[in-house]
């Protein structure tokens, strides 16, 4: 009997101690406050009573806690918070989107309003960054160390030093399996986005313009860079309006300028982007010491100084590179040898396992393809020469030069239309030219994460927060032209509404913007999808 007691306490014992650890370990996270009326006093875990700060509000925080940050200006840096893990992350969010803005004036030189340095498993979503101008090379939102799985979600930045080597966003090196999804950069800064020396990064529906910068690096500036890093991916991107014609606000790389001076394997991808109305660059995407296994594929790239460009230069591993359903037009400039392509639709300086297929090549001012780079199944039209340069390629059996792409399917830069010769004139019968109809990459996935590199089902227009971009990028009045240009202007587009990012991109070829793409007279107010893996309290 005495035994059967011992047995039956030592069996409740034992299960008292596992609803305890139970429920030691299943205990929600909390949410914290941050106000411009609070006072950092106490735990702030009340929304009657909120923290003042963005700093005392991270110091009350622990692992998977959120922190809501309500409307106005912080001028302090957001950086120290908690690390989370997979299964709980660590969430700064503002309460509105835009309109909680983190002023990094006077934190010193090299400051960044945004910093996370050697953090994980982190959520940033809907903030507005505005660097120090006035510092020697400050950014707005930079992750740096050992950062690893951190999304930055929804944000804005602008004001980086309008000189020296900055950029506004960046990812530096050490960094990995990050991403930065439906954020925009504008104004001064060499970069407005920067992956440097890190790896599997996602750049996802972010915009970029460049408006100025000046001094030592004025003439090496670029919307999107990548440089030394590895399985970058570049999804529904956009550089827009960028530069002035004589080079005065900083001669421009590219759209994206991708560069590899440590022979990195720089397999990545760039797909589902737009590249419209840059001046003064060498080619919209601009990929310089090539390496790895790379993919271009349905982007666009219009009224642009040279489209597509790349070289390997004895890299390792060598470059084998797929360039497909690119619509390029009007590359305007003047080809001035192997070394640039100005004036060229699509190009290779040397003879590397790169070819170019089922594209669009219309108006270049020099030549369709150029050198090294293989031809097929392209529409060449309209351009001064179709095949030439210092080494003339050989033109592609099953290329087309007779055929307009403007009245043979072309009406829209993000679509060929059904029905006509340009929508089944490609290889295997498919399509020559761009499509760009839906999000590419689940919303707020991870390099390797289901869905995060997959064509989906949900619509890209309008184009996410393009009331705001809209509102951001018409706000500058820095050096350089007036941020009220190219779709940020004034006036009402062909379709009857309002211009728009999405109706300017629309209508760009002197179309109105179709019925379902542009309502007239409706705001943007759609909010995008919730991203995945993320825990909110």
């Amino acid at each position: 009997m005495a035994i059967k007691i011992k047995k039956t306490i030592i069996f409740l014992t034992v299960l008292i101690g596992f609803f305890l650890f139970a429920k030691v370990s299943y205990v929600s996270a909390n949410t914290y406050y941050v106000s411009k009326t609070g006072v950092d006093i106490g735990t702030c875990t009340q929304q009657a009573s909120p923290c003042l700060t963005i700093r005392y509000g991270i110091s009350q925080m622990t692992s998977g806690d959120t922190l809501l940050v309500g409307d106005g200006t912080y001028v302090e840096q957001m950086s120290g918070m908690p690390n989370g893990t997979a299964q709980s992350y660590t969430t700064i969010k503002a309460v509105n989107r835009n309109k909680a803005i983190i002023d990094g004036k006077g934190l010193g030189p090299w400051s960044r309003a945004i910093y996370l340095y050697n953090k994980s498993y982190v959520v940033i979503d809907g903030f507005q960054a505005k660097a120090d101008y006035n510092a020697t090379e400050a950014g707005a939102i930079s992750l740096g160390g050992n950062t690893h799985h951190v999304k930055i979600l929804r944000c804005s930045a602008y004001n980086a030093s309008p000189s020296g080597n900055t950029s506004v966003i960046g990812a530096g090196a050490g960094t990995h399996d990050n991403l930065f999804e439906e954020c925009w950069a504008w104004g001064t800064g060499r970069y407005k986005f920067i992956i440097y020396q890190s790896t599997n990064t996602i750049v996802r529906r972010s915009v970029a313009r460049h408006d100025y910068h000046g001094g030592l690096w004025a003439k090496q500036n670029s919307g999107f860079t990548n440089y030394d890093s590895t399985n970058t991916q570049f999804q529904n991107n956009i550089v827009i309006d960028s530069g002035v014609a004589d080079g005065s606000s900083g001669v421009i790389y590219g759209g994206i300028w991708e560069e590899n001076n440590s022979g990195t394997d720089k397999s990545g991808k760039i797909t589902g982007s737009i590249f419209l109305n840059i001046k003064s660059s060498l080619a919209a995407i601009s990929d310089w010491k090539a390496s790895g296994n790379r993919t271009i594929s349905n982007n666009v790239l219009w009224d642009i100084d040279g489209g597509y460009a790349t070289d390997n230069q004895g890299n390792v591993p060598t470059a084998h590179i797929t360039v497909s359903n690119l619509t390029i037009g009007n590359a305007r400039g003047t080809y001035p040898g192997w070394n640039n392509f100005w004036g060229v639709g699509s190009g290779s300086m040397h003879q590397i396992d790169v070819s170019t297929t089922n594209s669009i090549i219309y108006g270049s001012h020099d030549y369709g393809i150029a050198d090294y780079m293989a031809s097929d199944y392209n529409a060449l039209y309209n351009n001064r020469v179709n095949y030439g340069g210092d080494h003339t390629p050989t033109p592609g059996a099953h290329d087309i030069i007779t055929t307009n792409p403007l009245t043979n399917g072309l009406i829209y830069l993000p679509r060929i239309e059904a029905g006509t010769v340009l929508k089944t004139a490609g290889q295997g019968g498919g399509q020559i030219g761009a499509e760009i109809m839906y999000q590419h990459g689940v919303s707020g996935t991870l390099y390797g994460e289901p869905g995060w590199d997959t064509l989906t089902s949900v619509p890209l227009w309008p184009f996410p927060n393009e009331a705001l971009i809209k509102s951001d990028f018409a706000s500058y009045n820095g050096p350089g032209p007036s941020g009220k240009r190219g779709f940020a202007a004034d006036g009402n587009g062909l379709y009857g509404g309002p211009i728009t990012l999405t109706s300017y991109i629309w209508e760009y070829l002197g179309n109105p913007c179709p019925v379902g793409i542009c309502t007239t007279g409706v705001p943007d107010t759609t909010p995008p999808a919730a991203p995945t893996g993320v825990i909110v309290s």
